[in-house]
């Protein structure tokens, strides 16, 4: 999530053994979240580490570029 909307240049996750989480890859309907729908759900549980990595930019052209370890949330609508 950020703290406001955004344009993705780039946004990858990992699973802790570093293979790319497959599956459906978009952003929230304000542009403020990427959210990921994973090609096999079952195989992660809620709370397992992964590691994000991200290359963003907001409307008047600040970026935001990283990587980080991140407590796996699951979130039903």
């Amino acid at each position: 999530e950020f703290d406001r909307p955004i344009t993705v240049n780039s946004f990858q996750l990992y699973e802790k053994a570093g293979k790319r989480v497959e599956g459906e890859y978009f952003t929230s309907a304000f542009q403020m979240a990427i959210v990921i729908h994973p090609e096999y759900p079952d195989q992660y549980k809620d709370g397992e580490l992964l590691r994000a990595d991200w290359d963003v930019v907001d409307t008047i052209g600040r970026t935001s570029k990283g990587t980080s370890t991140l407590p796996l949330k699951f979130v039903e609508h």
